[in-house]
């Protein structure tokens, strides 16, 4: 039974190879289909689509005529340009109004000469609940002494803006 399948171990020609040679042949196949350069794939094909409008509408253009171009005269372009310069020396002209006043005007020397705006110090944040606190026992005293003018549901602003 042996000789009539070669690959179970019986004798013959090309066949009886041991498996030492058949494993040298697949290394050196191996070898060789690694050495020879992939093929290259075919490039895609381009597809070509038609659209629903040429479909359905086949009489029909796919966009609207381009308008006709006109010719601008000499007169038209120099008033453009000219427009154009106006624009942007009147841009410079307020960059460097606006870069001047700023380096007008100089920094205050001390925070008290600032009129603007009155600025708080809390040293203690202890201070600065019991000035809260302070401050919403005064506003419930004049909301409760005063009429309320139609302002039910009102909601509070700010107790610390006056």
């Amino acid at each position: 039974a042996a000789a009539e399948f070669p690959t179970l171990g019986g004798s013959g020609g090309a066949a009886s190879s041991s498996w030492a040679t058949q494993a040298r042949d697949r290394e050196r196949s191996a070898a060789e289909a690694a050495a020879r350069p992939a093929p290259l794939p075919a490039p895609p094909k381009k597809k070509t689509f038609e659209g629903i409008a040429e479909d359905y509408f086949p009489g029909l253009p796919s966009a609207a005529p381009a308008a006709p171009r006109q010719a601008t005269s000499a007169a038209a372009r120099a008033g453009a340009a000219a427009g154009a310069a106006a624009k942007a020396k009147a841009g410079y002209a307020k960059a460097a109004a606006a870069s001047s006043q700023q380096r007008a005007a100089p920094p205050p020397d001390s925070w008290e000469e600032e009129e603007e705006e009155e600025l708080v110090v809390i040293h203690n944040p202890l201070d600065a609940v019991a000035m809260s606190e302070a401050a919403n026992a005064a506003r419930k005293n004049t909301k409760a002494t005063s009429k309320q003018g139609g302002r039910k549901g009102a909601v509070a602003v700010n107790s610390w803006a006056k």
